[in-house]
């Protein structure tokens, strides 16, 4: 069976359960032996550090802040600050809290790197 290189987890408002089903989607895949990583994408009320009992002082928008840059190995970039949460899986938080996270993820530093 081929495992999905990608899953969004997606709900229309708060409470529908998306960090516990991202954290047991997550957690099953790396339980079968598949290298994954977690992806904190709420920008304005991010939960999945909170999960892993973490700090959310490192992540997405410290990266983005730091000038974004996407060069060497990812998982050592001290900005994005990816973080072990259990064999086979890694965790990108959010890094903090932004009002405006559609404003970020349309920046140019996004754009250029998403191609």
């Amino acid at each position: 069976m081929d495992f999905p290189k990608s899953i969004l987890v997606t709900s229309t408002i708060p409470g529908e359960g998306k960090t516990l089903i991202s954290c047991n989607l997550s957690g099953g895949f790396a339980r079968h032996g598949r290298k994954t990583l977690l992806v904190d994408c709420d920008l304005r009320r991010p939960m999945l550090h909170r999960h892993f009992q973490m700090e959310n002082d490192k992540g997405i928008i410290t990266w983005y802040e730091s000038g974004a840059n996407l060069e060497g190995r990812l998982s050592g970039n001290p900005d994005l600050g990816i973080v072990k949460a259990g064999e086979n899986l890694s965790l990108l938080r959010s890094g903090g809290r932004s009002r405006i996270p559609t404003e970020l993820l349309e920046s140019q530093s996004f754009v250029q790197n998403a191609r």
